[in-house]
């Protein structure tokens, strides 16, 4: 199977300025392909912003989705572990359907797709941490009024648990800690204000986590 785990969720997270998560779904695989393909969650309407986050090892970032921009998401892990984020707007006939993400050659992956409602898109370039420690700090952002911060955490051959919170999506690779990512929004954050989330490894030593954060406007 080219596949081994799906899920849908659908729920509501309010945000500042009315910004809300209407939808979840990923995808995820031990299996070495060029492609992965993600169901999007039910309820989406015209005009929302989808994004899609795909996790990649041996820094194959992902290249290719129709219809939607890429973002470059920057840095990698000791294990070149590589992030990309595809974001389109939502025509409103979206609703679970498949997207399919080609990668730069055959390589394993993880795939979140998120649903947000009442935003116009990025509010900050996206930075990055790395760290081969027991703790995974995500860098220290300024926020805008109303905006919404998002901390993206990747793991390879390890795993974490956030310190303080509850995470949108968290997902291990079938079959263990291959790879591991999570995501956690922030929401209402006071206009310059910092957040740094932090998580702490299951495993630390020679394994390597990588954690990335940005605004949403």
């Amino acid at each position: 199977m080219s596949f081994l785990a799906f899920q849908n969720r659908k729920w509501k997270l309010a945000g500042g300025a009315g910004i809300t998560i209407v939808g979840t779904s990923f995808t995820n695989s031990l299996a070495t392909s060029e492609t992965v393909t993600v169901t999007l969650p039910a309820g989406i309407s015209s005009g929302d912003r989808i994004q899609i986050l795909v996790l990649a090892v041996a820094n194959q970032k992902a290249v290719t989705l129709s219809g939607y921009t890429y973002t470059n998401l920057p840095g990698s892990n000791a294990f070149s572990d590589a992030v990309s984020m595809f974001v389109k707007t939502a025509a409103g006939t979206e609703s679970s359907t498949n997207v399919t993400i080609t990668h730069q050659s055959p390589t394993i992956s993880m795939v979140f797709a998120v649903i947000i409602r009442g935003t116009s898109g990025l509010g900050a370039t996206p930075t990055s941490a790395s760290t081969s420690g027991t703790t995974v700090t995500a860098p220290s952002i300024t926020a805008t009024a109303g905006s919404m911060v998002q901390s993206l955490f990747t793991m390879w051959q390890s795993g974490a648990v956030l310190d303080s919170g509850t995470a949108t999506l968290d997902v291990a690779s079938p079959g263990g800690y291959w790879f591991h990512m999570i995501l956690k929004e922030a929401f209402g954050v006071a206009a310059g204000a910092t957040t740094a989330q932090t998580a702490t490894e299951i495993y630390a030593g020679d394994y390597s986590g990588h954690t990335i954060e940005w605004l949403v406007a």
